[in-house]
């Protein structure tokens, strides 16, 4: 016999700058809801709060420029072609200079 899940829904309130708000219905999975319950810094803090500070901590303020991500791009190929050294290359390197 099928037992259907339960599933919360959140109304997200958006408001941009002072404007009026406008809202909306997410559906939220059980297993969702309890990780967003475990990441309340205090009972009372909403869930639109949790959330947020979630995204202030997926948002990269400093991204990388493009310099920065050619020279990952060029370490990524050499080390799919071999020419790397692994931790106990160099520590062997270290102790025989």
């Amino acid at each position: 016999m099928h037992v259907p899940r339960q599933v919360t829904f959140l109304i997200l309130k958006m408001n941009d700058n002072g404007m009026s708000s406008a809202s909306s219905l997410v559906e939220i999975d059980p297993k969702v809801r309890d990780r967003l319950d475990h990441l309340k810094l205090r009972p009372e803090e909403s869930y639109s709060d949790v959330i947020d500070r979630l995204v202030n901590l997926a948002i990269d303020e400093e991204p990388l420029d493009q310099e920065t991500l050619k020279r990952i791009d060029e370490a990524m190929k050499d080390i799919k072609e071999g020419r790397s050294f692994t931790s106990q290359d160099v520590r062997k390197m270290l102790e025989s200079s």
